[in-house]
């Protein structure tokens, strides 16, 4: 039974639908797992609260 946690910034409910079906989907053609046993989480993160080599995502680009 896999258990998948998605972290990303906000996204419209019927985006969260379809990358919940393709991951669904996805386990059951490579895993062979039943779809009733695929569990996703998804956590939205703030993109003020995401950063990357020290830049957070909602600050511009340092150049």
């Amino acid at each position: 039974m896999p258990m998948i946690h998605v972290e990303w910034f906000p996204r419209p409910e019927e985006k969260k639908m379809e990358f919940a079906h393709a991951i669904t989907r996805a386990c059951e053609e490579v895993l062979g797992a039943n779809p009733q046993d695929v569990e996703i989480i998804f956590a939205e993160v703030n993109p003020a609260n995401w950063f990357v080599a020290g830049q957070s995502y909602a600050s511009p680009p340092s150049d």
